[in-house]
């Protein structure tokens, strides 16, 4: 089990770092991306997760965070080492993402692509944050409400859901991750069959899980720009049918999908190849693919140095 503090409800900045771990953040996030870089910042990243107390608020690039870090790997990541998180992704989505357009995190764990989003978008947009995990959930929303905050005139539409993206209306059980929430799963192996399973072999936690197309439509959402989606190997429950369905302007015009083919029961990427989807980039962790009928319509367009 996790021995962090529960999460309070008090604003952004009531938790502060200890000098010395401000310290460390700070000398952490200013490394080079080189492997001497990476090196000192995995140390202070080591010192402070270990000795620091926790919660404390912090700021990875313009994003502001409450962060747990001993249960959280992307809370880890993304603080100390900002420039190893997913940084091409998330560069495709302020790049590309319409200021007015609608963006849909499906797993968003403690928000670091809504956050991205969020920054992208104004008062004319909208943001689907989905999070399952009821811890999760409830540190998420404050992630999101502590960067609204900074710029209120700035924020647009903001929906928060907890819940998961099935393929039909039930219950499911969230295989528990305790040493890192993210990877907690629907699939009690994860995103891979060949993975161990002793992380997620412990506690479960009942979720309701819904269709994607039923949620557009009780948000009354009109059209999809980007999607994210990274629920550990469920990805092909949750997209295939909304593939299948979806009437043209409902289609998300591109999509970054984490790389969890061996977890897959249905044929996701045959499914995407039918609605007109082609990959344009393989990241480490993820892949981009972009709607065809997307081009030339002032939406998103390739990612740089995408062939």
């Amino acid at each position: 089990m996790s021995d962090s503090k529960p999460l309070s409800n008090d604003s952004f900045g009531s938790s502060p770092p200890s000098p010395l771990a401000r310290a460390c953040i700070r000398l952490a996030q200013t490394m080079p991306p080189n492997k001497a870089g990476f090196h000192v910042a995995n140390l202070m990243r080591s010192w402070v997760t270990r000795f620091a107390s926790v919660p404390m608020d912090v700021q990875a690039e313009d994003l502001r965070l409450r962060c747990f870090f001993r249960d959280n790997y992307s809370e880890k990541k993304f603080v100390f080492t900002p420039w190893r998180f997913d940084a091409q992704e998330r560069r495709y989505i302020r790049d590309n993402l319409p200021a007015d357009g609608v963006f849909l995190d499906i797993g968003a764990n403690v928000g670091i692509y809504s956050l991205t989003a969020l920054k992208a978008l104004d008062t004319r947009g909208t943001l689907v944050s989905i999070e399952p995990n009821p811890a999760v959930h409830k540190r998420l929303v404050f992630n999101l409400n502590a960067n609204m905050d900074a710029n209120p005139n700035q924020a647009p539409t903001l929906h928060t859901v907890q819940a998961g993206i099935s393929d039909r209306n039930h219950t499911l059980e969230l295989h528990i991750n305790h040493s890192n929430l993210g990877q907690s799963s629907v699939n009690e192996h994860g995103r891979s069959r060949h993975q161990a399973t002793q992380s997620n072999a412990g506690d479960t936690e009942s979720i309701p899980c819904r269709p994607l197309l039923e949620l557009l439509e009780e948000l009354s959402i009109q059209r999809v720009d980007g999607l994210k989606i990274d629920i550990e190997g469920a990805e092909d429950r949750a997209l295939v049918p909304y593939l299948e369905d979806s009437p043209e302007h409902l289609l998300a015009r591109f999509i970054l999908i984490e790389n969890s083919e061996d977890a897959w029961d249905l044929p996701l990427l045959a499914t995407m190849q039918q609605r007109g989807y082609q990959r344009v980039q393989q990241f480490s962790m993820n892949s981009l693919y972009r709607l065809e009928s997307a081009e030339g319509s002032g939406h998103p367009e390739e990612a740089p140095g995408a062939p």
